[in-house]
């Protein structure tokens, strides 16, 4: 997990609930720049 790439996502102003949950779940796997979800992760 990148701490930046978190900090930067909560920052960021999303009107949808459902999107920033998504986002965060993407930030949440990503290592500073790159992002590998597996499908079966991101559901």
């Amino acid at each position: 997990m990148s701490i930046l790439l978190m900090v930067q996502a909560m920052n960021c102003k999303v009107s949808n609930p459902a999107r920033k949950s998504v986002l965060l779940k993407l930030v949440d796997n990503a290592n500073d720049g790159i992002c590998f979800p597996s499908y079966q992760q991101s559901h």
